[in-house]
């Protein structure tokens, strides 16, 4: 159960990291 949690915030966290580099 904890893993899928993780799984799930991890997709927006990944989301937002390659909007990050791509704005850099």
């Amino acid at each position: 159960m904890a893993s899928k949690s993780t799984r799930r915030s991890l997709l927006p966290a990944f989301l937002l990291l390659a909007l990050l580099l791509l704005a850099f």
